[in-house]
């Protein structure tokens, strides 16, 4: 009887062995699966972050292109406009020339 009792006492402390083993082990997966958590929960607001600046310059580039195109039809308009009126300067400085250069024509002539 005493050998069968050895034997009981012996198998438990091998379960406890195990038991322990068991619990490190698990104890071990437990530190991984929170960093693996923290690394998720990270990664999850990093991600929210590049989503938030893709959007923000999907619209600053939706807006450029908005005023790109306004500008290059205003910018038609206006080379007209701007066209006739360097036309109309163009007229005045040339009869201002015409008139010096007849002013100098009559002085030179006088000599």
């Amino acid at each position: 009887m005493e050998a069968v009792l050895k034997q009981i006492l012996e198998g438990q402390r091998q379960l406890l062995v195990r038991v322990e083993k068991i619990d490190n082990n698990l104890s071990e997966l437990k530190e991984k699966v929170e960093k693996i958590t923290e690394q998720q929960n990270e990664n999850t607001l990093l991600i929210g972050a590049l989503m938030h600046l893709t959007e923000e310059l999907d619209a600053k580039f939706d807006g450029m292109l908005h005023n790109t195109l306004t500008k290059d039809a205003i910018a038609d308009l206006a080379t007209q406009e701007d066209i006739a009126s360097l036309d109309a300067k163009f007229q005045v400085f040339n009869s201002r020339l015409f008139h010096q250069e007849a002013e100098l024509f009559h002085i030179k002539a006088v000599k």
